[in-house]
Order: structure tokens, then C-alpha cells, then sequence
């Protein structure tokens, strides 16, 4: 067997470690090591392989595309199709690693935290406290306040709703109003504006949290037509162990 043929041969092999060594493969593999830059150039690839499946192996693939790659599979003319292939074996290989990518961005992209919320979070840290107005009131009757104020359609959600509010003010962000309130209890600056305004795709009624810097934490959610995002001057468990 001549190099090439070894290379196409192993670059469509999957090293698993509870099945036999196809007999093509053992003899590219012999060949290989006549060859020390093959064989490293090998080596290297599958330990990039095992990266990508302990990363990827929990990851769900839904029911519809297995569904359609079944099918796309199924109606291959069978004439046409042999399993041990090295061109087919390519394709399917690289069917498989598109749905798992796509899987991957779809199922990990909503558990992110949005950049663009990220900047509010630090626009909404820079407001000077003269700018805020003494304001007696919980979070969830703020509404009435900021819509004299000009600003409609404030959302306090879940247990935020209950919290005592200190002080609030109206601010814009680059081009986006914003309502901005302060409990002093739990150390919360809270932000209300409307969600279509930026990039922040998240399930709605679900919080999403990070830890910005060590000594400031963020939680941002979607309610109904409003974002809301909430910063904290403490860890990411503390926030989170008061608003859930």
C-alpha cells in the first residue's frame, strides 16, 4: 500500500477503542510507519478526534435530523454504496459532524450570556448616584412610576417583583431607553428595556447568569416584550440563590 492510499485510509478511520482494527487500517497503519511524518501527522489527528468526542458526547441530536439523516442514508442506491468506501465513509463522517455542530450551537447558544447584555451590565455599573430619585416603592409596582416618567411596559419578574426599591432613574444606552432602579437589601441594580432593542436570545422566563469580574455578577431574562438585567457587586451563587 503507497502512502497516499494509507493517509485517505486513516483519514476517514475513527480509533475506537472496544472495536477491531479494520485489516485496511492495520496495513495503512504499517505503512505509516515507514513514513515518521505520516505517522505523526496520524497521531496528531487522533487525539483531536478523542477531543471532539469527549466534548461531544453528551450532546443531544434531535430526533428530527437522526430522522433525516436515517433517510438521506437509506435512500443511497444500494448498487452504489459500500460501507468500506473511503469516499463515502468522507461524506458520512462529515454529516455526522455538521449535525453535531449545529446541535452543538443550537442546544449551547441559548445557555450563553449575550454579549450585547454584557455592555448594558457595564453602562448600568457607571451610573453615578446622583442620577437616581428616591422612590419607595416594590420592584413590581415600579411600572406606574417609570411610565410617568416617559418609559412604559416595566417588567419586575419572579421574586424580584417583592423586593423593596430605593431609588430609580431613566437612562439611554447608546440609542435604547432604559429603566434603571436600585435595592439596596440585596445590592441590585436592575434594567428594564425592550428586548427587540438588541441581540439577547434567551428562552423567556428563564434567567441566565455570569460572573462579569470577581466582585460582579450579572442576571439577564426575557418577559414578554422586556429584557431585564440585573447586576450585583457578589458571586454568581449569591445572585442567583436570590432570585431563583
Amino acid at each position: 500500500m503507497n502512502p497516499k492510499t494509507a493517509r485517505r485510509i486513516l483519514a476517514t478511520h475513527y480509533e475506537d477503542p472496544n472495536g477491531d482494527i479494520p485489516s485496511d487500517v492495520e496495513k495503512a497503519l504499517t505503512t505509516l510507519e515507514k513514513h515518521p511524518d505520516l505517522m505523526s501527522e496520524y497521531r496528531d489527528q487522533a487525539v483531536l478526534d478523542k477531543k471532539a468526542a469527549r466534548h461531544l458526547s453528551d450532546t443531544e441530536v434531535p430526533e428530527d435530523v437522526i430522522d433525516h439523516l436515517a433517510s438521506a442514508v437509506s435512500s443511497l442506491p444500494a448498487s452504489r454504496f459500500r460501507w468500506n468506501d473511503p469516499a463515502m465513509l468522507a461524506v458520512l463522517i462529515g454529516i455526522v459532524l455538521l449535525v453535531f455542530v449545529l446541535a452543538w450551537d443550537f442546544l449551547g447558544r441559548p445557555a450563553s450570556f449575550p454579549p450585547d447584555a454584557i455592555e448594558i451590565a457595564a453602562d448600568v455599573c457607571g451610573i453615578p448616584a446622583e442620577k437616581f430619585e428616591e422612590a419607595d416603592l416594590t420592584a413590581g409596582e415600579m411600572d406606574d412610576w417609570f411610565v410617568l416618567k416617559g418609559f412604559d411596559a416595566f417588567t419586575a419578574p419572579g421574586r424580584l417583583a417583592g423586593m423593596p426599591v430605593g431609588s430609580a432613574t431613566l437612562i439611554t444606552s447608546g440609542s435604547i431607553p432604559m429603566a434603571v432602579l436600585e435595592i439596596p437589601e440585596n445590592n441590585f441594580r436592575v434594567a428594564g428595556f425592550d428586548a427587540a432593542a438588541l441581540d439577547i436570545r434567551i428562552p423567556e422566563g428563564e434567567w441566565r447568569f455570569t460572573q462579569l469580574e470577581k466582585s460582579l455578577s450579572a442576571a439577564v431574562r426575557i418577559e414578554g416584550t422586556q429584557c431585564v438585567l440585573v447586576v450585583h457587586p457578589g458571586s454568581v451563587e449569591t445572585l442567583r440563590a436570590r432570585l431563583e
